[in-house]
């Protein structure tokens, strides 16, 4: 029995030590899908005491051998998710985009050194200019761009996170880098 699987069945007998194992354990990872979703400390704090509580109301359903971390990461991601609907946030994540030749660039790296004043106001600007872009997403295709590039998910976990097709999270991180990139362009950033 794997260390997971008797950690939930001794959360669904009330140990509470156990309780605190797991949220021990998983907290770190949670907190950075949290952040990565609102992108703001304090609604990732709350999505994180929200997440608490569904796994504490929810444990004793949960069928113990099956992973856990795929469930505990579609919590998250859902909370953080009605967080952002419920306050109408907007957020930034990493920003991917892809190059003419199909090779997918950090914006961060095509970001020019700021070993001097010019270039550091330059690249105030772009960040400025970026993180605007990025809040102008739609929250499922932040979400996905934050599962996929930050928490470096596979197309099929982020599907199983967000609770939707994989061929529609393929387009969510197509479709945010597309826009991304557009944004970028026009306004004389990103010349691809």
């Amino acid at each position: 029995m794997d260390i997971d699987t008797n950690l939930v069945r001794r959360c669904q007998q009330n140990d509470r030590a156990a309780f605190d194992s797991l949220l021990g354990k998983y907290e770190g990872h949670l907190f950075r899908i949290c952040f990565g979703v609102t992108h703001n400390r304090e609604e990732a704090l709350d999505a994180m005491q929200e997440v608490y509580i569904r796994l504490y109301k929810s444990i004793g359903g949960f069928e113990p051998g099956r992973p856990l971390l795929p469930w505990l990461r579609r919590i998250a991601v859902n909370i953080s998710l009605n967080i952002l609907r419920h306050k109408k946030r907007l957020m930034e994540v990493p920003t991917i985009v892809r190059a003419g030749d199909g090779e997918e660039l950090d914006m961060a790296d095509c970001l020019p050194s700021p070993d001097n004043t010019e270039e550091t106001a330059l690249l105030a600007d772009y960040r400025e200019l970026l993180e605007e872009a990025i809040g102008q997403l739609p929250p499922h295709y932040r979400s996905a761009l934050v599962l996929r590039y930050q928490e470096k998910l596979s197309y099929s976990e982020i599907a199983a996170a967000l609770d939707q097709p994989l061929g529609t999270v393929k387009n969510y991180v197509h479709r945010a880098r597309h826009l991304l990139k557009n944004r970028l362009q026009a306004c004389g950033y990103l010349e691809v």
